[in-house]
């Protein structure tokens, strides 16, 4: 934890965040991943290789946020939100994006800086579809919880409130099995061949 605190990369040049390698060490949590030297790519990087595929991609981007990290390791809700969408903009990805964050102030600000971009509502809690709702002044296109928290009872609120159901993160295929059989609209997930008829 001392030594990921002191990566800060808000405070860092590109430069240096691409010199630290990222893919050699590996993860307890993912045992099939073949480490590889690899460095965090910019998000221009990543779509330029996207583009290469020539194939339509619709991006979920995520803005990681915490009020206990403003001024320390991100900037300011409104200045964060800001230079996401000028990028964004530039790679012509706003009509073609998803914006997710679990942040109610991230959210606030991309829907008053740019209210067409579709706004995927990040859950992880257990307070309750009702609370989690409350906490925003708008419905977002898309309720993303936890997938443990969906059930059918979640299912025909989010339907009610006219929402996208997309739950992450889900690497089992029976739970997500489970989770199509009760009618969510996507899967989050780091195994995209694992999700039932991927292959077909």
């Amino acid at each position: 934890m001392d030594e990921q605190r002191s990566l800060n990369l808000y405070r860092m040049t590109l430069d240096e965040v691409q010199a630290f390698d990222c893919g050699s060490r590996g993860h307890n949590d993912f045992p099939e991943q073949q480490p590889i030297p690899a460095y965090k790519p910019t998000l221009a990087a990543l779509v330029e290789a996207v583009n290469k595929r020539e194939v339509t991609t619709r991006y979920n981007i995520e803005i990681k946020s915490s009020p206990d990290w403003d001024g320390v390791y991100q900037p300011s809700p409104d200045r964060y939100v800001s230079l996401v969408l000028a990028e964004m903009a530039r790679l012509e990805l706003l009509d073609r994006a998803n914006v997710q964050s679990f942040d109610s102030r991230i959210m606030e600000e991309v829907r008053r800086q740019a209210p067409g971009v579709r706004l995927a509502w990040l859950v992880g809690n257990e307070d309750g579809f009702d609370a989690n709702m409350a906490r925003l002044s708008f419905v977002p296109d898309i309720y993303s919880p936890h997938h443990g928290l969906v059930d059918s009872t979640l299912v025909e609120a989010v339907r009610a409130r006219g929402m996208t159901l997309i739950p992450w993160t889900i690497n089992d295929p029976i739970r997500m099995k489970e989770l199509i059989d009760l009618g969510v609209d996507g899967i989050i997930t780091d195994y995209p061949d694992r999700v039932p008829g991927s292959s077909e």
